[in-house]
Protein backbone atom coordinates (compact mmCIF):
# COMPACT_ATOMS: atom_id res chain seq x y z
CA UNK A 1 0.00 0.00 0.00
CA UNK A 2 1.53 3.36 -1.02
CA UNK A 3 2.25 6.13 1.43
CA UNK A 4 2.14 9.90 0.84
CA UNK A 5 3.53 13.01 2.51
CA UNK A 6 3.37 16.63 1.40
CA UNK A 7 5.96 19.24 2.15
CA UNK A 8 3.07 21.47 3.26
CA UNK A 9 2.32 18.92 6.02
CA UNK A 10 5.68 19.83 7.59
CA UNK A 11 4.68 23.49 7.90
CA UNK A 12 6.36 24.82 4.74
CA UNK A 13 4.27 26.58 2.09
CA UNK A 14 5.30 24.25 -0.73
CA UNK A 15 3.28 22.12 -3.17
CA UNK A 16 5.77 19.21 -3.29
CA UNK A 17 4.24 15.81 -2.58
CA UNK A 18 6.00 12.46 -2.30
CA UNK A 19 4.55 8.98 -2.78
CA UNK A 20 6.30 5.70 -2.11
CA UNK A 21 5.59 2.11 -1.17
CA UNK A 22 8.01 2.60 1.72
CA UNK A 23 7.42 4.96 4.62
CA UNK A 24 11.17 4.94 5.29
CA UNK A 25 11.81 6.11 1.72
CA UNK A 26 9.32 8.95 2.24
CA UNK A 27 11.20 10.11 5.33
CA UNK A 28 14.41 10.19 3.28
CA UNK A 29 12.66 11.99 0.40
CA UNK A 30 11.08 14.71 2.53
CA UNK A 31 14.28 15.38 4.49
CA UNK A 32 16.32 15.54 1.27
CA UNK A 33 13.74 17.88 -0.26
CA UNK A 34 13.83 20.19 2.75
CA UNK A 35 17.65 20.25 2.62
CA UNK A 36 17.69 21.08 -1.10
CA UNK A 37 14.60 23.26 -1.62
CA UNK A 38 14.26 24.90 1.80
CA UNK A 39 17.74 25.24 3.31
CA UNK A 40 16.41 27.88 5.71
CA UNK A 41 14.26 25.12 7.27
CA UNK A 42 17.10 22.64 7.93
CA UNK A 43 16.97 23.29 11.67
CA UNK A 44 13.17 22.92 11.67
CA UNK A 45 12.94 19.57 9.89
CA UNK A 46 10.42 17.28 11.56
CA UNK A 47 11.91 14.53 13.67
CA UNK A 48 11.47 11.02 12.26
CA UNK A 49 8.77 10.43 14.87
CA UNK A 50 6.83 13.57 13.90
CA UNK A 51 7.29 12.95 10.17
CA UNK A 52 6.04 9.39 10.63
CA UNK A 53 2.80 10.83 12.04
CA UNK A 54 2.42 13.04 8.96
CA UNK A 55 2.64 10.13 6.52
CA UNK A 56 -0.71 8.96 5.21
CA UNK A 57 -1.68 5.70 3.52
CA UNK A 58 -3.04 6.12 0.00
Amino acid sequence: MPFIISCRDTGVNCPATFVSDSDIQLLDDIHRHIDEAHPEQKDKKPSPEKAQKLIKKV
